[in-house]
């Protein structure tokens, strides 16, 4: 059933050329195999892998989307409930990956409490996603990017605040957010790549004030598209297609300015 599924969401992009569709699929569903060379030489020599990897940014995305728009129809408590059963079938969707795992544990917790009536910190929820995950896979926490993710998420969770403190003073409150967010998870994740002899990309955290937006943009749009494409065929997914275009030559042109060949 996933695979006819996911057959038929790939489908609906049929008319977006070769190397868009494989950028909206890497995107939308983490299916790295029809990547571009040269887009995945972008993303993966400027430090920002983590843009097209399916990770906790996905599910966050999808879950919270459809709280937003289910809360005005269902209240506060359906709309909490349906983003929780649409982060499980997104999961279901696109296979579980670690990092992925963790976010949905994350805010299953989370919403299991705010439906309670517990505030439950974002700290906690990232505590309790170990033990959670070690009972549904004992050999999860040894994954290299479930670590990774872990250890990104708790800098930015520690030292985020801090970071944006020190940079606030001379920068727009915005960029030193952004900022301060890179930086955290950057250098919280510089000690597990030292230690499995990793390739270290400083530039990363800078790409991604470039890269991240427009990243998010494209999702944004080939999810429009995708919808289009399901309700309407191709003629109605005609229009939001034609910003794929531009924005695909956006993140090429940016990235190739931070791209450092780490053979």
């Amino acid at each position: 059933i996933r695979s006819v599924l996911v057959t038929k969401l790939s489908n609906s992009l049929s008319g977006v050329p070769a190397a868009e569709r494989g950028l909206a699929l890497a995107l939308l569903f983490g299916r790295l195999d029809g990547l571009e060379g040269r887009m995945k030489t972008v993303f993966y020599q400027s430090g920002c892998a983590h843009l097209v990897a399916l990770s906790g940014m996905h599910v966050a995305l999808v879950a919270w989307a459809l709280v937003r728009l289910a809360s005005p129809l269902f209240g506060a408590v359906g709309g909490r409930c349906l983003g929780m059963v649409g982060a499980l079938v997104f999961i279901w969707l696109v296979g579980p990956f670690p990092s992925a795992l963790r976010a949905l544990v994350m805010f299953l917790v989370w919403q299991t409490g705010a439906v309670l009536g517990y505030r439950v910190s974002i700290l906690s929820t990232l505590a309790l996603s170990g033990p959670c995950l070690s009972l549904i896979d004992p050999w999860l926490g040894v994954d290299l990017g479930f670590q990774l993710s872990l250890l990104a998420l708790l800098g930015i969770l520690v030292a985020q605040a801090a970071w944006k403190d020190m940079l606030r003073r001379g920068l727009k409150p915005w960029l030193a957010g952004e900022l301060a967010g890179g930086l955290s998870a950057q250098y919280a994740t510089l000690p597990l790549l030292a230690l499995r002899n990793m390739p270290v990309c400083l530039q990363g955290f800078l790409a991604s004030l470039l890269l991240g937006p427009l990243s998010l943009g494209y999702l944004a749009c080939s999810a429009v598209c995708l919808l289009a494409g399901l309700v309407g065929g191709q003629a109605l997914a005609f229009w939001p297609q034609l910003a794929l275009g531009p924005l695909y030559q956006a993140l090429l042109v940016c990235g190739q300015l931070f791209v450092v060949d780490t053979g």
